[in-house]
């Protein structure tokens, strides 16, 4: 019976190899550690440059764009209750806006008649005094600053629905403004979207106070 031999040569070339190897995923693992390290110093970085609320407002956003498309991501909507009319909305937007010290600038009608019927009312809030702060600092704000509601529907059969451009989205996902004009901007946003969920629902404006 004959015994297989390994030859010294042999086996020092295998235990180079074997250290080579070692030596190699050894690199291997400390580059993928600083790697590591590099991406999250950068993106750590890279975030800080950010509304805190940046993430989470881009999230949303991600998952209303693949639920729909691009300018239905941009906005929000809200469909008038089945006791709300039409007209009684248009009343409502005008005496409700001036109650929260949002008077209508400008208001713009729009009808196509064709099958459709497409109707819409365009209103246009925030004056100069209110918008100039965000503006000066981010002239690209121009886009949602100043404010507009869409009442629109778009034929007689369908229900009317109430739009705004989504503001906070613009808000959270730029670079920080000085604290007090991104204090200034959220406070717009927020007083637009009270007025749209004031409007939708059918809540009638306070009678003037009595002198």
């Amino acid at each position: 019976m004959s015994t297989a031999t390994v030859s010294p040569s042999r086996t020092n070339r295998l235990l180079r190899w074997g250290r080579w190897l070692r030596n190699l995923f050894a690199l291997l693992g400390l580059f993928t550690f600083l790697s590591s390290l590099l991406f999250f110093a950068q993106g750590h970085y890279w975030l800080s440059r950010f509304d805190p609320y940046f993430l989470p407002t881009i999230q949303e956003f991600t998952q209303r764009l693949l639920q729909d498309d691009l300018p239905q991501a941009l906005v929000l909507k809200r469909p008038l209750e089945a006791h709300v009319s039409w007209e009684m909305a248009k009343k409502n937007i005008v005496k409700l806006a001036k109650q929260q010290e949002m008077p209508v600038l400008a208001h713009y009608s729009f009808a196509v008649s064709d099958k459709q019927s497409f109707q819409a009312e365009l209103y246009e809030f925030c004056d100069v005094g209110q918008s100039l702060p965000i503006l000066v600092e981010k002239p690209s704000m121009s886009m949602v600053f100043p404010c507009r509601l869409l009442l629109f529907r778009e034929s007689a059969e369908t229900t009317p629905q109430l739009l705004m451009a989504n503001i906070e989205l613009f808000i959270r996902s730029s670079r920080p403004l000085p604290a007090d004009v991104q204090r200034h901007a959220m406070q717009l946003n927020d007083r637009l979207f009270k007025l749209l969920l004031a409007i939708v629902s059918g809540q009638t404006p306070a009678p003037p106070a009595k002198s």
